[in-house]
């Protein structure tokens, strides 16, 4: 198959709590913090505290990581609420969402970067 056509794959997984989600999503992140990158996670509140938790556990500190740009954790509501017209996607609204808390992960280190979402959860 050539570089085009190459299939893509959805996966989707069912967490019992936020710790489970935490064990999955946080070496995600800790890879793309690896050599100073940036990393970003769209998720529940509840999730993103597991994150921060267990991000804390394994030796980050998540406040400078957040100040220093290089961690997003970005509430799924929020964001949804920021570019949602009705039941409906504004499409600029989206874009300018988007880029701006893409932007924000990837200030200090533009090379990596891992999203992380569990929008899909709010139904």
């Amino acid at each position: 198959m050539g570089s085009g056509s190459e299939r893509r794959q959805h996966l989707v997984e069912v967490y019992e709590d936020a710790h489970a989600l935490a064990d999955r999503v946080v070496p995600f992140l800790e890879k793309a913090l690896a050599d100073n990158g940036a990393a970003a996670a769209v998720a529940r509140p509840s999730h993103l505290a597991a994150f921060e938790r267990r991000l804390a556990e394994y030796g980050h500190d998540v406040e400078t990581l957040i100040a220093s740009k290089r961690l997003a954790l970005v509430d799924a509501q929020t964001l949804l609420d920021s570019f949602m017209d009705g039941r409906l996607a504004d499409r600029e609204r989206f874009r300018a969402c988007i880029g701006r808390e893409r932007d924000s992960a990837s200030t200090i280190a533009r090379s990596r970067c891992c999203r992380c979402s569990r929008a899909a959860s709010l139904a």
